[in-house]
């Protein structure tokens, strides 16, 4: 089984398109193959948990406040049904088209596989955040993955047995994988700008994955005993 999980706040104008593309790119999937779209409505303030609410054959879930993806994602772990979880933005700057190739590659003998945004339709700012925060990531991590922010991963469940580290780890899901002796590849996928919404990035939020990267770090150092039993 194959669970989506798509964290969402404040997009009332994509939901509904996202919805559809998602549908029929699991379409593609073997009709013996169960599926299943879990969205979670992480606080919205507009009229995104209204239109949820009116499509069918998918799982909601409710945050009665805006707790953060992190927290949003974890809700959708623990209500996942599936042996392999796809995550993915509401915002449709990923194409839900490329699921299956996420899949596809995580089938070739892979724990994680991460989306590649290449070439990206951002803002010459975000850009450059974005490869500043690489760069930290690589010296921080010794991270190989090129764009460990980016939403678009697959990856199997079972990982989710392990401990995992406190703090906003959404960003830092390769690198948690790797620290623990998981396989993890990336592949490019396409990045399209952002249509309709308004984006949630902003300096706060760099600053606190900043922030995060050192307690992360720090959380496995101190539980590398630990980690290198649960290898092993």
């Amino acid at each position: 089984m194959i669970s989506i999980i798509v964290p969402i706040y404040n997009e009332q104008e994509n939901v509904i398109d996202l919805y559809r593309r998602s549908k029929k790119s699991l379409a593609r999937f073997p009709k013996d193959l169960k599926k299943e779209i879990i969205f979670i409505d992480d606080g919205s303030t507009d009229k995104t948990w209204e239109k949820l609410r009116g499509l069918r054959n998918i799982r909601l879930i409710r945050h009665e406040k805006n707790l953060g993806q992190t927290a949003a994602l974890l809700s959708g772990f623990q209500a996942a049904k599936g042996e392999i979880i796809v995550t993915m933005d509401g915002d449709l700057q990923n194409d839900p088209a490329q699921i299956p190739d996420l899949v596809i590659k995580l089938e070739q003998g892979y724990d994680m596989v991460v989306g590649w945004r290449k070439k990206r339709n951002d803002s010459l700012n975000r850009k450059l955040l974005s490869k500043l925060a690489y760069t930290w990531r690589r010296i921080i991590f010794s991270s190989p993955i090129h764009d460990s922010g980016c939403s678009f991963k697959a990856f199997r469940k079972s990982f989710l047995a392990n401990p995992l580290p406190p703090g906003q780890i959404h960003r830092f899901l390769p690198e948690i994988f790797l620290s623990y002796g998981f396989k993890v590849a990336e592949i490019p996928i396409k990045h399209y700008p952002r249509k309709r919404g308004k984006s949630k990035y902003n300096s706060k939020r760099v600053l606190r994955g900043f922030m995060d990267s050192w307690l992360i770090r720090f959380w496995l150092f101190r539980n590398r005993k630990v980690i290198k039993r649960l290898r092993n």
